[in-house]
């Protein structure tokens, strides 16, 4: 992992461990694979902003629907 994306702590932290990451304050998903699915986002981000725009909507939408 170049020591860039090591720095940031992402998904480990410098010791190695997986508490105190970007990742470990951001995930509240309900399933496993839910949280795979961030932690791929995290490391992998979408700079389409078509694909960004289609993301925001179906979330306001799931949002909408469980108030």
């Amino acid at each position: 992992m170049p020591a860039t994306r090591r720095n940031l702590e992402i998904t480990q932290n410098l010791a190695g461990g997986a508490e105190n990451t970007l990742a470990s304050v951001l995930d509240c998903t309900v399933t496993p694979m839910g949280s795979r699915m961030l932690k791929r986002w995290l490391h992998m981000p979408v700079r389409d902003t078509r694909v960004l725009l289609e993301r925001q909507q179906n979330y306001w939408r799931i949002a909408g629907f469980h108030r």
